[in-house]
């Protein structure tokens, strides 16, 4: 299935298209200037105070270029008092959460996400809210919550293997026969499973490569930009 994603990634002009070329080994001669463009037009946006939007800013503006130190202050700054979601809150992947508590989550995980990204993970207001969610992670209630709290654990999993694991077995646990998790967001939960290098979550990507295959358009590509770069990621890892 990669050449379908190669050829939707052919001249597209977007962050998740230019990653997919870099992935697959065929760059455009000019994404170097377009991922300068990019970022630009990242950082003109204007955002939601809400902590998913800000995060989110944040990794794109990763994915492009280097750290935006200001704008990672700014984050982490910003998880202590945070902006109550607007409902529905819409997430990158398109998961759609509609409860007040799992949104907050969403976005707090989304926002530890991109601080360990920016290496900001020893900042003490980072770090405490790291050690918080290890410990109530794995018992939360929900496949989306769950999933939420593995993605924000993930890159600083090194330091909380015991939460990482007990995450990573509750998900591939609630796995339903067909290879999804009934009302979850495929794309949420495989998000999460794709940011570990755990045996577990590369069974689950596995068993459902087929339901995200029912995904795949025309094109190539899977609906949404980030759902494109997720499905590229996720047919690597499990050898599609």
């Amino acid at each position: 299935m990669t050449p379908r994603l190669e050829h939707w990634a052919q001249g597209r002009r977007s962050r998740a298209a230019l990653l997919t070329r870099r992935m697959l080994g065929t760059p455009d001669a000019g994404d170097e200037a377009l991922a300068q463009v990019l970022a630009q037009e990242i950082r003109a946006r204007v955002e939601s105070p809400h902590l998913a939007a800000r995060a989110w800013q944040l990794i794109e503006l990763m994915d492009l270029g280097p750290i935006p130190e200001e704008l990672a202050d700014a984050l982490a700054g910003a998880l202590a008092l945070p902006a109550a979601p607007t409902l529905p809150l819409t997430l990158p992947t398109g998961t759609m959460i509609d409860d007040a508590e799992s949104a907050r989550l969403a976005g707090e995980a989304l926002a530890l996400r991109a601080l360990t990204k920016a290496r900001r993970q020893d900042d003490p207001r980072v770090r405490g809210r790291l050690d918080d969610l290890a410990r109530r992670g794995p018992d939360l209630e929900g496949v989306t919550r769950r999933a939420s709290a593995l993605h924000g654990l993930a890159m600083d999993a090194v330091h909380y293997p015991h939460a990482t694991t007990r995450l990573v077995d509750e998900l591939v646990r609630a796995q339903r026969q067909d290879g999804g998790w009934g009302e979850a967001g495929v794309f949420h939960v495989a998000q999460a499973l794709l940011s570990v290098e755990h045996p577990g979550a590369g069974h689950a990507l596995g068993r459902a490569t087929g339901l995200l295959l029912a995904h795949q358009m025309e094109d190539g590509g899977f609906g949404s930009d980030e759902r494109s770069w997720i499905a590229v990621r996720w047919l690597r890892r499990v050898g599609g």
